[in-house]
């Protein structure tokens, strides 16, 4: 089973930034509106890691991850994927370059359901939007 870490990172306008994956089929979740995040490498706790994949994918640097949750991705084929999902909420200055994938965009909440994102996301940025508000992060 693989380690991944991932960030739901919410701006200023309370907007949620997702990345269109490339459309390449080794991928996992190819041409999918996904959240930043990878690999967890050997030695790398998951905060260090959704600290480099956030900045190494999107630029971004000025944000304090808080941890959400861990869950096992069972939702496409092929062996499961536990994903430490950490959140926070950004304000200027960032300056958000995409350095992989096919785009990065903040979008609305309600917009998440016309994308195409893999099934569970919605809940999961819900719940992060949730944590904000009751002020947990």
């Amino acid at each position: 089973m693989s380690n991944v870490a991932a960030a739901i990172l919410i701006n200023e306008d309370l907007k949620v930034l997702l990345q269109l994956r490339d459309n390449k089929s080794f991928l996992r979740s190819a041409g999918l509106w996904s959240l930043p995040g990878g690999h967890i490498e050997e030695l790398e706790s998951p905060e260090d890691a959704v600290r480099r994949e956030v900045f190494e994918e999107t630029n971004i640097s000025n944000w304090s991850p808080k941890f959400l949750m861990t869950l096992n991705d069972v939702f496409e084929p092929g062996p499961s994927v536990t994903v430490h999902i950490f959140t926070d909420q950004i304000f200027p200055p960032y300056s958000i370059i995409l350095a992989e994938g096919q785009k990065l965009k903040f979008f609305d909440k309600k917009e998440l359901v016309n994308l195409k994102m893999n099934q569970y996301l919605d809940l999961v940025i819900n719940y992060a939007y949730l944590a904000l508000n009751n002020k947990y992060l």
